[in-house]
């Protein structure tokens, strides 16, 4: 093996990222200078060290050596450190002098870096030098500092180089040369971390700002704690998913194992991982069917649990579609992630004290809250919705959920790692509370529509009270999200999955009608739109924000007055559909589409009113036709009892 080829390799491990930094020294000037050259990058398959926002090159043009008062006043070189993974790093910064005859000896040279007193440079410990270029050779390495940079983690740099006061003419200083380069070497740290064997690599990523936690609720009081990323944190065979939380602005890192403070968490994520799934129905139905039924539970199902199979990037997609094919879900490939971190709750209001102080048309990110016990965020539009998750963690890809996302989640809540065990699912229960709150569960299953009148009421006293809703305080109607009753509204049915996927506040969501030339369209009329720029369904225009990138929405096209939908987004899979009418409490008719899946509503027409942008989960009025498969229509205006969630793609 030659010696290139062992470099080659030992650079799989480690990583160096270079800058040129060139010292000239000669007696008859005293002068030295430093110049910023071009970055040389090298990349490893994970660790990637990248050195960013070079500023201000050192440049010493003096006639003689300067004090150390003198150095004060000159003019740092600085740069950035970048830790691009999701592991965690260790890192040296490195002088590496080149290999050339009259080198000016180090014991002249003096070095301060990040604002430390200056230190000759023959007091800093040599190390092996790194650097072998056709033009450059490093012959010795003096090693500047350590220390470890966080996953996606930034550092701060900056270095003054000059000629010391102590050389004089009496020195072997004359004519000499001082080529140097500044290095930084890396090595990712090793931790064992725990996977789990069935996810095939889909394991949570961990970026900036997330934190991975543990929430404890075995003495029917949540305790939060910082996960340990060495033991188990998650289980998906077992129905326990990975979640991680966003603290408070200002709010110091917890060491693992760390109780947080729910004061301190602003917002809770669940991880949803990469997987291909199983086609069970091609969706072909070109209208519904319509029937009378005397009871809405007698529409026959197709519930049935989902096959999955977890993956990462590394596979080949599957792009089946027919049925038992198989499909890479398009949530995942359309980021080209191993894997989504979908808001827990729906989206808050922070500091509401109301549900109408939670009726916000605006698009500052700082109020978004993600959290239990909130009320939500409604009377925004969705063009306010998009800016306000697009903006609220860029660094993760963050985003106002698209329908197909909600459709990946859906899927894996109704697998044998959600709601599904011996062949038979368990409905995602109801968040039935009348004041919008975050994170609550119906006691009792609903059965048609609600009855106002029957609030307060029990199933024992009047069995129309199954259908009620109310405030939150009411423990006969509702419970929140950590009793053995709150849990039923969860994806996993316990508290490690994600909440308000059926009732509470409609979810608004990125999947939107396209106009005849397949642009995505604002709304139904100047008045009533979701203020992105936009033709409108009645044919006006309206000039607001424009579109995000097309992987931030989905569109879709009309097919004789009834929407294309796509495979995955847990619509058109959801069939047969039936248009139905039936009467409840003996003087109420109701007249609505359904799916063959709990008998979820199912909006197939869009070509009646301009409501051209898809909601989901329904709302809890709605009744027994909510639920996590609910599907209808909204125009994209800000509307009372439409919310939204936030999705993170790292």
């Amino acid at each position: 093996m030659t010696k290139e080829k062992k470099k080659t390799i030992i650079i799989g491990i480690s990583h160096i990222v270079a800058i040129i930094v060139v010292i000239g020294v000669s007696y008859a000037y005293w002068t030295s200078q430093a110049s910023q050259k071009t970055i040389n990058r090298l990349n490893t398959n994970c660790l990637e060290v990248n050195i960013e926002d070079e500023a201000n090159n050192i440049s010493l043009l003096k006639e003689f050596p300067i004090t150390d008062k003198e150095a004060e006043s000159l003019t740092p070189f600085t740069f950035k450190i970048h830790n691009t993974c999701n592991v965690d790093a260790t890192y040296s910064v490195q002088l590496e002098v080149k290999d050339e005859a009259n080198v000016l000896s180090d014991e002249y040279i003096a070095l301060s870096y990040n604002g430390n007193d200056k230190e000759l440079l023959n007091k800093y410990t040599t190390v092996a030098p790194t650097v072998k270029e056709a033009d450059f050779t490093a012959n010795k390495a003096y090693q500047i500092t350590t220390g470890t940079i966080k996953a996606n983690e930034k550092k701060d740099f900056s270095l003054k180089l000059w000629v010391d006061e102590s050389v004089d003419i009496n020195d072997d200083a004359m004519n000499k040369n001082f080529t140097s380069k500044v290095t930084v070497t890396s090595e990712n740290i090793h931790y064992a971390y725990y996977k789990e064997d069935l996810l095939n690599g889909a394991d949570p990523v961990l970026g900036e700002n997330l934190i991975p936690v543990i929430i404890d609720n075995s003495n029917g009081n949540v305790v939060v704690k910082r996960a340990d990323l060495e033991k188990k944190w998650y289980e998906y065979g077992k129905q326990e998913w990975a979640n991680a939380v966003i603290l408070t602005k200002g709010t110091p890192e917890p060491d693992v194992g760390a109780v947080i403070d729910e004061n301190n968490i602003e917002s809770y994520f669940v991880w949803i991982p990469r997987y291909k799934y199983k086609i069970w129905d091609e969706g072909n139905y070109s209208e519904p069917i319509e029937k009378q039924f005397e009871d809405i539970q007698n529409i026959p199902s197709k519930v049935q649990p989902i096959e999955i199979q977890f993956e990462t990037t590394n596979d080949v997609a599957s792009t089946g579609s027919t049925k038992e094919s198989w499909l890479t879900h398009p949530a995942f490939t359309a980021f080209g992630v191993n894997g989504i971190w979908v808001g827990k709750f729906e989206s808050g209001y922070k500091d509401a004290d109301s549900t109408e102080a939670a009726q916000q048309n605006t698009n500052e990110s700082t109020n978004l809250q993600i959290k239990p016990n909130v009320y939500s965020w409604r009377g925004i539009q969705t063009a306010n919705a998009h800016l306000v998750s697009y903006n609220y963690q860029r660094g993760l890809d963050s985003h106002l959920m698209k329908n197909t996302e909600w459709g990946a989640v859906a899927y894996l809540t109704n697998s044998i790692y959600g709601r599904c065990k011996d062949n038979q699912c368990n409905e995602v229960r109801t968040n039935n509370t009348s004041d919008f709150k975050t994170g609550y569960a119906a006691v009792n299953s609903p059965t048609l529509l609600y009855d106002s009148s029957a609030t307060s009421k029990s199933c024992k006293e009047n069995a129309n009270a199954c259908n009620e809703f109310g405030a939150s305080t009411e423990s006969e109607i509702t419970q929140p999200w950590n009793t053995d009753t709150g849990m039923l509204a969860s994806t996993t049915g316990n508290i490690s999955g994600i909440y308000d996927m059926s009732g509470g506040a409609h979810d608004r969501v990125m999947g939107v009608l396209a106009d005849e030339q397949g642009n995505p369209m604002s709304g139904a009329t100047t008045s009533a739109n979701s203020g992105f720029s936009g033709k409108n369904y009645d044919g006006t225009i309206t000039s607001g924000i424009d579109f995000p990138d097309k992987k931030y929405y989905d569109v879709y096209k009309l097919t004789n007055g009834y929407m294309k939908y796509k495979f995955g987004d847990a619509t058109k899979e959801l069939g047969p559909f039936y248009k139905i009418n039936y009467t409840y409490n003996n003087n109420h008719n109701a007249n609505r589409l359904v799916s063959s899946w709990y008998v979820d509503d199912a909006i197939l027409n869009h070509n009646t009113i301009g409501n051209i942008w898809i909601l989901r989960g329904g709302a809890t009025t709605i009744g027994l036709s909510t639920g996590i498969f609910d599907f209808s229509d909204r125009n994209g205006d800000a509307t009372t009892n439409d919310s939204f969630r936030v999705v993170l793609a790292p």
